[in-house]
């Protein structure tokens, strides 16, 4: 059986300026180069922060108020059900959610 021909790649040693026809070592720890956020303005922007607001807030105070004798908002886990200002909603009426 012939053996596999092979090349040794290993790079060879050369001091940090790097001598012509040698690979020039790289320093390991370099400085950090920061990404830096600039702030976004303008009518959408403004538009997406107040319908998150919104949302946020109808998310956490809605399951508080009570209409009739339940909340608002009411997700009954055991029973999979959700309960949306008093309208049911189960497993076969989210089918239609799921963009099948």
């Amino acid at each position: 059986m012939e053996k596999i021909p092979s090349k040794d790649v290993t790079p060879r040693q050369a001091d940090h300026h790097g001598a012509k026809g040698e690979a020039a070592t790289q320093e390991m720890y370099a400085q950090r180069k920061h990404i830096y956020v600039r702030e976004i303005k303008g009518f959408f922007q403004k538009l997406r922060r107040s319908a998150n607001w919104g949302l946020m807030l109808a998310f956490f105070l809605l399951p508080w108020i009570n209409i009739g004798d339940r909340p608002a908002i009411w997700f009954d886990l055991p029973s999979r059900e959700f309960h949306i200002f008093l309208v049911p909603f189960t497993r076969r009426n989210l089918f239609c959610s799921r963009g099948y």
